[in-house]
């Protein structure tokens, strides 16, 4: 459905819980990655000089608040239920990291020097467990109309 509007609230809480279930995923399920699950704090590291706890909080910021507030920005143009647009946000993220974040982590491009298809593969499940979490719980809050709450009370009552 378009023109539908999704609570900001629901969708930071869907950004948190899908960020950690991203990281269990990634440092408890992904055995390719364990050497270094979160490649943003290495990014970090190596052009800035900031330490490792610095790129988690990041980690955290950027899947918490930023990409959940991108998300709503571009719900409306995305097909599909909610989860399933979660999980099309979600591979455009991991895309870009595939492209950007890995190489300059020292990884190359998808992957090729830091586990290869496996890490590709394992990374990309990371990131659409990422999206379907958060677009499930940010689905979608319209508002019922008067119809379809008569309807849905008929149906409970039996009639």
């Amino acid at each position: 459905m378009r023109g539908q509007r999704i609570d900001r609230g629901m969708t930071v809480l869907g950004g948190l819980v899908a960020t950690l279930a991203m990281t269990v995923f990634l440092y408890l399920v992904l055995p390719t990655l364990r050497r270094d699950p979160f490649m943003l704090p290495t990014v970090l590291e190596s052009l800035f000089g900031l330490p490792w706890v610095a790129g988690v909080l990041l980690h955290l910021v950027l899947g918490t608040f930023v990409f959940p507030l991108l998300f709503i920005a571009i719900y409306d143009v995305l097909p599909g239920r909610s989860w399933v647009r979660g999980m099309i946000w979600g591979s455009v993220l991991w895309f870009v990291a595939e492209l950007v974040v890995v190489p300059i982590a020292g990884g190359g491009f998808f992957h090729a020097e830091s586990g290869g298809l496996a890490a590709v593969m394992g990374f990309l499940g990371a990131h659409l467990l990422y999206g379907a979490a958060l677009g499930g719980i940010a689905r979608a809050s319209v508002p019922r109309s008067r119809e379809a709450s008569l309807v849905e009370e008929r149906r409970v009552a039996g009639r």
